[in-house]
């Protein structure tokens, strides 16, 4: 499945700010995310930073 390598790091900035990054550990993760002429964009990752847990 396509989410299975996309993970979300929970990090604190230097001066203490929660900050978090969506990881996808796919080659093709850029491809799906803008687009390609052979692949339909699907803004996965940018919908997934915009979700919060909880």
């Amino acid at each position: 499945m396509f989410a299975d390598p996309i993970r979300v790091a929970v990090e604190p900035r230097p001066r203490g700010r929660p900050t978090a990054k969506v990881i996808a550990d796919r080659e093709d993760a850029a491809d799906h995310e803008y687009g390609t002429t052979s692949t339909e964009r699907r803004r996965l990752l940018g919908r997934a930073a915009r979700t919060r847990e909880g």
